[in-house]
């Protein structure tokens, strides 16, 4: 029986990730996995890190296959592995960076919509950032990471929401910048759209795809959770 092994190069661990199962293959920045059989020959702690991490979303989400996508290491040394099941419950792995320890196994589908402590509320994505507006307990927040610089600019802005004509529109103010995260309530393919001001000048409006369901849990590339899960 031939075993499939891909590498992962996105996590700038001291060893990249890499996944040994049955099915293994890439799927858009993610590992996919079948849940099939137990990986073995686990050897460095990148793979102790996706085995542990593999094995309690089976436990939790048995007969689903999933997908796994390592983020970069944080300055504390630990990692999260983002991972998502079909159909469509997403949540995270932080895991030990020195020996793949998982430290924390997050699955905020085993709690009832509404009673999570944290949802994202929206999700998307243009060329340049990734947006999240998030609802912790009864407070909306925004993150804008950016992709290029591989940077959090907006960590937890407070969100002011406003219903328009066309759809809504969230709104953090920091500093001297504005930052706006627009849906417009008719479907297609810029119904999503990051704006920037500076003062009252644009400096940035592009359209975006969606990320993830609604109900999923916050967690932008490399960044602190909302509100300090780390």
């Amino acid at each position: 029986m031939s075993i499939v092994r891909e590498r992962q190069k996105q996590m700038p661990m001291s060893h990249e990730i890499l996944s040994t199962s049955i099915t293994a293959l890439p799927v858009g920045g993610f590992i996919a996995i079948l849940f099939s059989l137990p990986l073995s020959a686990i050897a460095n702690p990148a793979e102790i890190a996706l085995q542990q991490c593999q094995q309690r979303v089976a436990e939790d989400l048995p007969g689903t296959s999933g997908q796994f996508q390592p983020h970069p290491q944080q300055p504390n040394g630990t990692v999260v592995i983002h991972w998502q099941t079909t159909p469509h419950a997403t949540g995270y792995c932080r895991v030990d960076g020195e020996n793949g320890t998982v430290i924390e196994f997050v699955n905020p589908y085993a709690v009832p919509r509404g009673q999570r402590p944290i949802e994202t509320m929206l999700a998307f994505q243009t060329t340049d950032y990734s947006v999240r507006v998030v609802r912790l307990v009864e407070q909306l927040y925004m993150n804008v990471y950016n992709r290029k610089t591989n940077r959090l600019e907006l960590d937890r802005g407070l969100v002011r929401v406003t219903q328009t004509d066309t759809g809504i529109l969230y709104t953090t103010v920091l500093g001297h910048q504005t930052y706006q995260a627009i849906v417009s309530d008719v479907p297609s393919d810029d119904r999503y759209r990051l704006v920037i001001l500076a003062g009252h000048n644009s400096i940035y409006d592009e359209a975006g795809g969606s990320l993830y369901p609604s109900g999923a849990l916050e967690i932008a590339p490399g960044a602190v959770s909302i509100p300090s899960q780390n």
